[in-house]
Parts: structure tokens; sequence; C-alpha cells
């Protein structure tokens, strides 16, 4: 749609949906995130609940830094 008609979203067209991608993200992770933690730590106790989010959190960083390399 924007590839015929450049100036159809406004001049900053690409960074308003850039930021409303990322409020998106954060309004998930701030929704999902207690309710993953709450059920993981009925499931399998509170010390297993924070492996498994310490797991995600390493898998997600290392992939942020191998991508972000200086």
């Amino acid at each position: 749609m924007e590839a015929k008609n450049p100036k159809i979203f406004g001049d900053y067209g690409g960074t308003s949906r850039m930021f409303s991608m990322v409020e998106v993200a954060f309004s998930l992770g701030a929704m999902l995130g207690p309710l993953l933690s709450g059920s993981l730590s009925e499931a399998v106790g509170y010390y297993y609940m924070n492996v498994t989010l310490a797991t995600i959190c390493l898998v997600l960083g290392s992939t942020c830094f191998s991508f972000f390399r200086i």
C-alpha cells in the first residue's frame, strides 16, 4: 500500500509503526508475564519457574548480542 503511495501514512509513517509495535510488545509482555510466571510457579515450583525464565532471558540475550556485536 505504501509502495504505491509513499505519503499514505504521513511523513513519519515508519516511525509511528515502530513505536506502535514496541508498545504492543510491551503490553503483551506485561499481560502474559504474570500469567506465565504464576502458572509455572504453581505447576513446577518457584525455583524451576525462575530457571525457566532465566533460560528464556539467556537465549534471547545471546540472540540479541549476536546480531548487535560492536
